[in-house]
């Protein structure tokens, strides 16, 4: 968020956690509660005057193909989407298509990320052809940090001694998988509560019809 708004961006922030979403706002986003899926793309577009979000942002963990639809319907026409997280990848052809999207798949860092050459062997990409670099990605960031337009305290939950790293490592991990395995349980009542409204659906359609005859 904040570096976003750093660069001029208006920036909505998307999550079902409420902590979350307060911290987003406290960084200068607007907030939409994902706690209720079906009205997260009806708000985005009204906060955006019907147009859609340039470039969505995927920053999540889960092995549903839903993110990726909903992102797509929140896009404005030709607009990005980027993972930089872990979703499920069955795409609509309709969905981008339509649309004419772009997807993009964000590769950690930055380019230079996992080239021996470049981390180990300190071979650098020339600045005019590869203008944002693993290097020159985190050189902008601590200049944002200098003059005070990024402030990482806020995101710090917990401090540990050095030598319980790894102890708090693997419970962050645990906690991660928790959330993630928390989250894909509320998606999975979801669609089987849609599931079952769209039987009912059908029923008083049938019965209707029925009695028509």
């Amino acid at each position: 968020v904040q570096l976003a708004r750093a660069n001029g961006c208006r920036v909505i922030g998307i999550d079902r956690d409420p902590a979350r979403l307060a911290l987003a706002e406290r960084f200068g986003a607007l907030a939409v509660s994902a706690a209720d899926g079906e009205t997260v793309v009806p708000q985005v577009l009204e906060l955006t005057g019907g147009v859609g979000a340039d470039i969505v942002l995927l920053t999540l963990a889960t092995a549903s193909d839903e993110p990726v639809h909903l992102a797509a319907q929140m896009s404005r026409k030709r607009g990005r989407l980027v993972l930089v997280g872990v979703t499920g990848l069955k795409l609509s052809r309709d969905d981008f298509y339509r649309k004419e999207l772009s997807f993009q798949v964000s590769c950690s860092y930055g380019p230079g990320r996992y080239d021996p050459r470049y981390e180990e062997g300190g071979a650098d990409y020339p600045l005019p052809y590869v203008r944002w670099t693993e290097q020159r990605n985190f050189d902008a960031c601590l200049g944002l940090m200098a003059d005070g337009r990024l402030d990482p305290l806020p995101l710090v939950s917990h401090r540990f001694p050095l030598d319980e790293a790894a102890a708090a490592e693997e419970g962050q991990q645990e906690e991660a998988e928790e959330e993630a395995a928390a989250g894909e349980g509320q998606e999975e009542e979801e669609e089987e509560q849609q599931e079952e409204e769209e039987e009912g659906e059908q029923e008083d359609e049938a019965t209707a019809e029925a009695a028509e005859k």
